[in-house]
């Protein structure tokens, strides 16, 4: 057992060259610095991934919110779902309260469908009743980030910008005439009751 107990004098043990010691500690920050920048490429990589199908997706949303607001008798039967919703509030608690005021509005609306599209040409409508506008504060709304919403305005070619003036005036232009104006405020105020 003497001999497991036998000390050492590290007085007289020779030290570790420097050079060894220096290239130990090179070795190690190389495999180290090898292993983060893989370890980082691979993160980027899968997060690129994840931003390109949520990115689909979002594209693939507002491209099937813009079908179903194409469809002609969708608009009117819109509203009574609603006030389904509304016989049930346990299910949906605050979705349903709004829903019912824009009924009798979008009920007056959908009576003139036909000079809905005219009445858009209104130098003072604001921009979330400009029709080149309308989808994205359809998105804004169901709670898609503002940032993603003005990405897809600038990929569409409109200035990304609107989307924080919600209640600025437009510059859209149509030709259009008087008579269809105070139809565009009905449609406008229905609108605006939505939002």
């Amino acid at each position: 057992g003497d001999t497991m107990q036998a000390s050492i004098d590290y007085t007289k043990v020779e030290p570790v060259p420097y050079k060894k010691t220096v290239a130990y500690i090179n070795n190690f920050i190389i495999n180290t610095t090898q292993f983060l920048n893989r370890f980082n490429y691979l993160c980027e990589k899968k997060l690129s991934d994840v931003s390109n199908q949520i990115q689909r997706l979002e594209i693939t949303m507002s491209i099937l919110e813009i079908k179903l607001a194409s469809i002609p008798g969708l608009e009117g039967e819109a509203p009574p779902p609603a006030p389904v919703a509304q016989d049930a509030p346990p299910a949906a608690g605050g979705a349903p309260p709004p829903p019912p005021p824009p009924m009798p509005g979008s009920a007056a609306a959908s009576g003139p469908p036909p000079p809905a599209p005219p009445p858009a040409p209104e130098s003072t409508m604001t921009n979330k009743d400009d029709p080149r506008y309308v989808k994205y504060f359809k998105m804004l709304k169901i709670g898609i980030a503002p940032p993603q919403i003005q990405q897809k305005m600038m990929i569409d070619g409109l200035d990304p910008s609107v989307i924080d003036n919600p209640d600025g005036p437009s510059d859209y232009v149509e030709g259009g005439g008087a008579a269809s104006e105070p139809e565009s405020d009905n449609e406008s105020d229905s609108d605006s009751e939505e939002w």
